[in-house]
This record gives C-alpha cells, structure tokens and sequence, in this order.
C-alpha cells in the first residue's frame, strides 16, 4: 500500500532516522501509515443467497491511504525540530508596508435612516435578552453592518426563529454613495501611479455589492476582473488570475477567497471596502501582497461609515488584533489565534457594545495603538541583556525651596557606524538605520534623534556617545 505517506515516510527516516527506528522499522510503510497516516476502510459484502451461511464468502475489506496526516506527527517528530518563523521575521527586505483607516461620513437621509434601524433593533434585542432570547444578536450586527452600503435597497429583519418582524429601514436614492465616491479616488489615484488595486468586500452572496461596485468602476473607464466563489474553481484560481490579471488594473473578491494560498504580487494596493469582523481573515488577507518577491510598497486601506457599526467592527478589530501581537509570541497566524479569534465571540462583542453601550476605543486611537504595538513587537529596546552598564549619573534639581535627585542609568544597547550621511546601528541582531535626525526599521521611523546625540526609539530616551570610529548607543534609564 504505497501512497500519500510514503514520500513522508522515507524523507523522515533520513532526516530522523533514530526516532524512526523506534516508530516504524525502515520499509513498513503500512505500519507508519496506520499510525501518522488517514486510512479508509471499505467492506463489500456478497449479494447473493445464502451470503452469511456456513462456507459462504466473506466480506473482503478494501483498505486505502487518503490525504492527510495525523496530529501525533507533529509531537513525535515535528515540533522540537521545528522552527517557527512569520514572515515579520525575514522582511528587513520587504517594501514599507501600509495601513490606513479611511472614516467616511454617511449622508443626511442615509444617517437618519441608519439611525432610525438602531434604534429600532436596540430595543428589540433589549426585549428579547430580557426574555433570554439571543437570537438576534446575529441579525442586529449584520444588518447595521450591511446597511449603509446596501442602503439602496433598504433593510428588513424578521426573527430567525418565530418569523416575526423586527425593524426596517426605507430604501435610500443615491447615485453615488459617499464610501463608493471615497474608493473611486483612491482607485484613480493608485491607477494612475501604475499600482493595481485589489478590492476586498464581504457581501457578495446575497447583499452581493459586486455589481454596483462594477457599475461605478466602469462609469470611470476601469473594469474590474471579479473573483468570485464558483468561479472559477479553487485548483484553478491562481491560474485564473496570472492569465487575466493582465488586462485589469482592478480585482474584486470576498477576503475569504484569497486569505490563503494566494501571493498576489502585482496587486500593491489593497482596499478592504468592507471588513465584516474575522480577525484571522483580515490579517490574513491584507498580507497577500506583501509577500516575498514584492518590488512595490505595499498600501492597505480599511473604508468605514463613522459612527456606525462598521467603525466599531475595526476598532474592536483593531484591539484584538493588538492583543494577538502581545500573547502569540511566534506561532503563526493560523493556529491558536485563529480560535481565539473566531467570528462568533467577535460578533457577540460588537452586540455588547450596542446594546449594553459599552465603551469601545474610538477608530483612529485603535487603530494607532495596534500599529505602534506592530512596531515595538518587532524593535522593543531592552528585551536583551545589555552589553553593560556604562555610568549612572544622579542630578539634583532645586526648584524654590525645594530639591529632588534624578538618577540615571546609561546601558550600551549596541553600537552605531557611521556610513557617509547614515549611520547604521545594530541592536543584538536587529539593525537600525541612522538617517537625516530619524531612525527606522525595516524601512519604518520608530524614533529620532538630534544633533547632540540624544533622542527616543519606541519612547525610550537614548543618546548616541562617540567611541573611537563608531558611537555606542546608550539607554537612558530613569531609576525606579
């Protein structure tokens, strides 16, 4: 029974022979599939009289090798010879990669009638959680989420269950609504640099979005290739797209589509129209092009309606996804952090925050504060043991009648050279960029300096001190 597991198992005996050894002797194949492996079992029974009688035919068992692999893989061989890296890890050659929060502002008729629909579902899940009844806690979230860019057709929600309705909200006239009229910028805008533009958007089943947005992209001479679930085929997607992506400046696809398995390099700009609230799926997609191979800085952009359920959504988004970079360590994006951030508890978030009012932090200070975690979580000053301790100086200041002493501590962090104009630092095996009063990483500003030598990385003071050809880089460190 050759199969899936027998390339695997060949190339684990050279790479682990001493532990195959103990699991699978050398040519038991079938042994290591039945033990790492998914086997089917199939019986076929006889059709005849008499079948189940003495000196009848047995049944005969067919056993087959499926794709797969057991968990026990991972534990007995994989893990402790494992390493684990993102790709945060290998992109000091990356281009600058980008994030910005686009808020726009709903229209007059539109914002009533927004309103009007809250209001209105609010006080039906108040009702209805008093009667402990949760049930339509999904509905209020996904049709305030639908709504504004959906307004042309108005909303209705009925009970999932009794059928019952619920509220509504009327049909809005609009030629152009202001987030469709906010991406018809920047898709000009990018177009005209010679950077495709990848459009991301969650309705595009039954709300579907996609030949509005088609219908608008076209009035202004672009036409979209649309990528869609059916069509075509997952094994032929890539395909798909190397061959006709050629002739489009633009893409439109639901983010589920390209979450994984897809480098789209020769789309830089990505523009999530809608994000729904998967935090693992937007994390996911907004890196598709900036991948390993990407010659072009990288923008994303996330549209949203202020004051609506869709900038709650990125700024809760925002905050887990600041918590994930502070409690996932190395793992990678699919594993622990794909349950912990599973649609359902980022759902039941969002109805809290409605009905219960809860404070949720406001877009742009979400959004910032999960940036600047991005970038300490990547060059946090400190997180090694410092080279040594070069003084510590205590200073008393009088002010009037009174005095208090500072004391601080100068630790060498590493060293800086100079190279004509710049100067290149190194921070254990993190490498800095000296230039023009700034410092970057990765080709991002985490910190300046002035012409004195002192300055801030990451809000931690510094101070540049000459020491023969180069300069250390010293930590200043108020004492506790």
């Amino acid at each position: 029974m050759g199969g899936y597991s027998t390339n695997l198992f060949y190339l684990l005996w050279r790479m682990f022979p001493e532990l195959m050894v103990e699991k699978a002797p050398y040519r038991a194949e079938k042994v290591f599939a039945g033990q790492y492996g998914v086997l089917e079992f199939t019986q076929k029974e006889p059709l005849r009289d008499n079948a189940c009688s003495i000196g009848g035919r047995k049944a005969k068992e067919i056993v087959s090798e499926k794709p797969g692999i057991s968990p026990l893989l991972l534990t007995d061989f994989l893990l402790e010879n494992s390493v684990f890296m993102r790709l945060s890890d290998i992109s000091e050659k990356l281009p600058p990669f980008r994030e910005e929060v686009v808020g726009v502002d709903m229209l007059t008729d539109q914002a009533e009638a927004y309103e009007g629909l809250e209001r209105e579902l609010r006080s039906a899940c108040r009702q209805a959680l008093a009667r402990g009844d949760r049930s339509l806690l999904g509905a209020l979230v996904n049709s305030l989420l639908a709504y504004p860019d959906g307004c042309r057709r108005g909303e209705e929600v009925f009970h999932p269950h009794t059928r019952e309705f619920v509220a509504g909200a009327p049909p809005i006239e609009a030629d152009l609504l202001p987030k469709e009229e906010k991406l018809l910028d920047l898709v000009q805008a990018e177009v005209s640099q010679g950077r495709k533009c990848l459009i991301c958007l969650e309705h595009t089943g039954t709300r579907d979005l996609i030949p509005t947005l088609v219908e608008r992209l076209e009035k202004v001479g672009i036409s979209p290739l649309i990528l869609r679930a059916d069509n075509p085929p997952v094994a032929k997607r890539e395909d798909y797209i190397n061959r006709l992506g050629g002739y489009h400046d633009v893409m439109i696809a639901n983010p589920n589509l390209i979450k994984t398995g897809l480098d789209l390099l020769e789309f830089p700009t990505l523009i999530f129209f809608q994000t729904g609230y998967s935090v693992y799926t937007l994390r996911q997609a907004s890196r598709r092009s900036w991948r390993i191979g990407q010659d072009k800085p990288v923008k994303v952009y996330y549209l949203s309606y202020l004051n609506t359920m869709q900038e709650t959504a990125l700024s809760l988004i925002a905050s887990k996804m600041e918590t994930a970079l502070a409690v996932e360590g190395d793992l990678s994006d699919k594993g622990l952090t794909a349950l912990a951030e599973s649609g359902s508890s980022m759902l039941i978030a969002l109805a809290r925050s409605l009905v219960d009012k809860q404070d949720v932090p406001g877009l742009e200070e979400a959004w910032q504060s999960y940036q600047q975690e991005s970038l300490r979580a990547d060059t946090f000053m400190g997180d090694q043991e410092p080279v040594e301790t070069v003084t510590e100086t205590t200073t008393t200041i009088t002010q009037g009648d009174r005095q208090r002493t500072v004391t601080v501590t100068r630790i060498v962090r590493g060293r800086v050279y100079p190279k004509g104009k710049v100067g290149v630092g190194y921070v254990g095996e993190r490498r800095l960029l000296f230039k023009a009063g700034q410092v970057f990483y990765k080709d991002r500003p985490v910190g300046e300096y002035d012409r004195t030598g002192n300055g801030q990385i990451n809000g931690k003071a510094i101070q540049l001190q000459k020491d023969g050809n180069s300069f250390l880089l010293l930590e200043l460190k108020p004492a506790a």
